[in-house]
C-alpha cells in the first residue's frame, strides 16, 4: 500500500510541475508572473553532480540562474518534482524584483 501512495504522490507532483514553465524565463514572463502571483516560478533541470558538489548558497545561485538567467532571484523556495536521467527536476519560486530593477 505504501508504494501505491508513493506513486500517487509522485504523479501528483509531476502534474503540478507540468503547469509551471520549464527553463529560463524571459523578462516578460517574470514581469507577468510577478504581477499575477507576486513571484516567479518555473521548473529547472539540475545535474545531480552540481547539487552534490556545492554549498547552499551556490545551489540557490544555480537555481536562480537556471530559472532567470541571473543569480539575483531572492526569497527562493524549491522542491524536487521529478528526475530525468542524471538531472533532478526542481520547481523554483522566488522574487525577481532585483533582476527586473537591474535591467
Amino acid at each position: 500500500m505504501r508504494e501505491r501512495e508513493r506513486v500517487r504522490y509522485l504523479q501528483q507532483q509531476l502534474r503540478q510541475a507540468e503547469t509551471v514553465p520549464a527553463g529560463t524565463l524571459t523578462r516578460q514572463q517574470m514581469e507577468r508572473q510577478l504581477y499575477e502571483m507576486g513571484q516567479c516560478s518555473g521548473v529547472v533541470a539540475v545535474d545531480l553532480n552540481d547539487i552534490i558538489d556545492g554549498d547552499l548558497e551556490s545551489f540557490l545561485d544555480l537555481l536562480s540562474t537556471l530559472l532567470t538567467g541571473s543569480p539575483m532571484l531572492s526569497d527562493i523556495e524549491y522542491k524536487v518534482v521529478g528526475a530525468d536521467a542524471g538531472d533532478v527536476l526542481i520547481e523554483v519560486d522566488g522574487d525577481p524584483t532585483l533582476i527586473l530593477a537591474d535591467e
